[in-house]
């Protein structure tokens, strides 16, 4: 079995959780003999000699049809958005290849994800470029509702053209459905992300851990919203001296939080850049996260394979398949500060609680494994080729 996994993007194994899934995915498939894994994309800093990488931009479908000639392609794996799908689909005709589309967030979250951009950059602006973001939102407003036709449209479309459509969470389908206007949902399968540690903690590590609260994010407010964490550091830090906040990431907002820091007074807010993550699981021993949107994001399961107890915020559907309200961690009411704080200053108190859901957390955890999510995907490869 040829698959092949087409991007117009470089693919570097730690630009995103979507690049670094999907090649998590591949090093499992490839452990199997009769599965061969190609990569169409600009350019590749993988080192893993059994990917083929074809070092091409995808513009039209004769450049999607002549990879699948020249390397006998039998499926083409396409995450990266509708338009790839709608080329693919003229790609094959006439030929034995087949087609799984896959989103990588929950269905519709991209729509307004420029519109607010927009607008906290209008937001935190200031004198003559006020002015110009205020223009630009302007300008955001009127385009959003054509952009949203549009997707919806590319979406349907997508669908029909696919194989299989893989959503992240059973419960995107109904939304995804929706959103994309089906009359019938027998093409969409709910497979999620796969844990990419290889290792799950054990009980010394987790009595191991520091007095640490841990946020991962790209520091991108609009849709992370990192100012949450600090706004609550803000009210709790002086009672809990022995305790610190640490923040990995990087993005276009740094220097707004560095600002926040030193207007709140924090102390013991590190914002400590892009790191490796899998230390900073390890020590630390509760993870917070408020973010707008997200899809099935490996923040959380990768927290919880690391004994870091979650608390999140209740703003996507999937959050219910990773979290266990009370029992693994918590889920909070979105936009509710004084909810996540109490939580946060729970498990700061009661040692006792928080080692319970952290070992609990880690027992979960094994059910995204990537032989159990692997079989998943084997099982669907296999069903239509």
């Amino acid at each position: 079995m040829h698959l092949l996994l087409i991007t117009n993007t470089p693919l570097h194994p730690n630009t995103g959780g979507l690049e670094r899934t999907t090649l998590n995915l591949f090093d499992y498939l490839m452990s199997h003999s009769d599965i061969k894994c190609f990569v169409s994309c600009p350019e590749s800093t993988l080192t893993d000699n059994r990917i083929t990488i074809i070092k091409k931009i995808i513009t039209n479908a004769e450049d999607i049809r002549s990879v699948i000639d020249n390397y006998k392609i039998d499926c083409i794996l396409l995450p990266y958005g509708p338009w790839y799908t709608i080329l693919a689909h003229e790609a094959v005709q006439g030929r034995n290849c087949r087609i799984i589309s896959a989103l990588h967030a929950r269905p519709g979250s991209g729509d307004k994800a420029k519109l607010s951009d927009t607008f906290f950059e209008y937001k935190i602006s200031k004198g003559k470029h006020k002015l110009l973001r205020l223009k630009e939102l302007t300008k955001q407003l009127l385009l959003n509702k054509k952009y949203i036709n549009s997707s919806k449209k590319f979406y349907n479309l997508a669908y029909a053209y696919s194989d299989y459509y893989v959503l992240l969470s059973e419960s995107y389908i109904s939304e995804f459905r929706d959103y994309a206007g089906l009359s019938e949902i027998s093409k969409l399968k709910a497979i999620p992300n796969a844990l990419s540690f290889s290792s799950f903690a054990d009980q010394l590590l987790i009595q191991k851990k520091e007095k640490s609260i841990l946020v991962v994010a790209r520091l991108f407010e609009p849709n992370k919203r990192v100012s949450y964490a600090l706004r609550i550091w803000q009210k709790i830090q002086n009672q809990y001296p022995d305790w610190r906040l640490d923040i990995i990431g990087a993005g276009p907002h740094r220097e707004y939080y560095e600002s926040m820091i030193l207007e709140l007074s924090l102390e013991r807010a590190n914002l400590l850049g892009q790191q490796d993550s899998e230390p900073f699981y390890e020590r630390s021993s509760i993870l917070l996260m408020a973010s707008t949107y997200e899809g099935f994001p490996m923040t959380l399961i990768e927290a919880t394979q690391k004994g870091t107890v979650p608390i999140a915020m209740d703003t996507f559907g999937a959050i219910h398949d990773i979290i266990k309200n009370g029992i693994n961690g918590y889920i909070v009411d979105d936009n509710n500060l004084d909810a996540m704080q109490e939580r946060l200053e729970l498990l700061i108190k009661d040692e006792a609680l928080r080692l319970r859901l952290a070992a609990n957390a880690v027992k979960d955890s094994h059910r995204f494994s990537m032989d159990i999510i692997g079989k998943e995907w084997l099982k669907l490869f296999y069903t239509i080729i």
